[in-house]
């Protein structure tokens, strides 16, 4: 499997491989340059070239040359972050129907950032999941209480996904190589966010890219703010109902802060809250169960035309009956809190 090359909310630089050319002519024709350079830069240097290429086409089987442009794929390179080539849709028929909890089914891509995170034991068989989201071409974001008991090597994740599959193989996926879990986490779920880093860069493309993430200068949430959650959770809020997802789900829901009575009042008691976290739901309309880990999202509208793009606000955290209790909503880890946080672990590992 071979992937182009991205750094963070940078351009492409994307590669092209010879392989997709006649390997004969091309290497003939780099043999006969290689022979004029031997001339131009002496006899001894130019020789010590010419073996060295062949030797490297005898090991490797193909040469990788960069061109600044050639792209293999449609990208919008204006737009770095939170852009989908497949409009999210809506159907407000739907709703109602038992999905995520009260949600719908996405249209297939339209969330090209979501991952789907997967541990597996010794035997390679599979344990449990959780969402995550796409935040670099190497960094996943998710919540620290999908992976704080796991390590690497039992940790894999898969970009566009659209169907649950735990049957699916590791090799499949990519292995997570190193896991940065925030150094305050507890078991009370606060500071509950991990970055994971893969070794492989990711190949941006219509089905894979990156999200934005909120700031401290993004545009602060105000209660009722519109927000959308998806994963592959279960989709009863029954006790008892084990039932999860087929297909990955959407859900429509409304920020509430820590400070409101319908959060403080429900969660404080409980587990206490902390500025770092948010709630977030709707009666009858949650993230449940296997939920963990994926964005909590909202739109932004560009103030000089038409476009938008996706930002994510939060990573679903802490449940408590995935809204049996219409009243009773979600707790997700506040991104724009821990954006520093955030961009010095990516930094550290780069």
């Amino acid at each position: 499997m071979q992937h182009h090359s991205f750094r963070y909310i940078e351009r492409p630089n994307p590669s092209y491989n010879v392989e997709d050319l006649p390997r004969k002519n091309f290497t003939r024709c780099s043999i006969v340059g290689l022979l004029v350079l031997s001339i131009v830069l002496g006899t001894v240097l130019g020789v010590a070239i010419i073996l060295a290429f062949v030797t490297g086409l005898q090991k490797n089987g193909s040469v990788s040359v960069h061109l600044k442009n050639v792209s293999t794929y449609p990208l919008d390179e204006s737009c770095l972050c939170g852009c989908s080539t497949i409009e999210p849709v809506f159907d407000n028929r739907t709703k109602g129907t038992g999905r995520i909890i009260n949600g719908e089914t996405v249209r297939e891509h339209s969330w090209p950032w979501q991952m789907l995170l997967i541990i597996y034991d010794l035997h390679r068989q599979p344990l449990t999941f959780c969402g995550a989201t796409l935040i670099t071409d190497r960094h996943i974001l998710t919540a620290a209480h999908c992976v704080h008991q796991f390590m690497p090597p039992f940790i894999f994740v898969f970009p566009g996904q659209h169907q649950l599959n735990m049957s699916i193989s590791p090799s499949l996926g990519y292995p997570v190589t190193q896991v940065f879990i925030h150094e305050r986490y507890n078991v009370l779920l606060q500071h509950d966010l991990a970055i994971l880093t893969v070794d492989q860069p990711f190949r941006f493309d219509s089905h894979l890219r990156p999200i934005c993430l909120a700031t401290s200068k993004s545009p602060l949430l105000q209660t009722n703010d519109e927000l959308i959650a998806i994963g592959w959770g279960r989709i009863s809020a029954q006790p008892g109902a084990n039932i999860y997802a087929n297909d990955l789900q959407q859900v429509e829901l409304s920020y509430i802060s820590t400070s409101h009575p319908n959060c403080s009042e429900i969660f404080q008691p409980i587990v206490g809250l902390h500025p770092g976290q948010m709630c977030a739901g709707r009666p009858k309309h949650n993230a449940c169960y296997g939920d963990s880990g994926g964005p909590l999202m909202r739109k932004i509208l560009s103030p000089h035309n038409d476009s938008y793009h996706w930002e994510q606000v939060g990573i679903a955290s802490k449940t408590i009956d995935c809204g049996w209790n219409s009243t009773w909503p979600d707790i997700y880890i506040d991104i724009s809190y821990y954006y520093n946080w955030i961009m010095k672990t990516i930094e550290h590992t780069n």
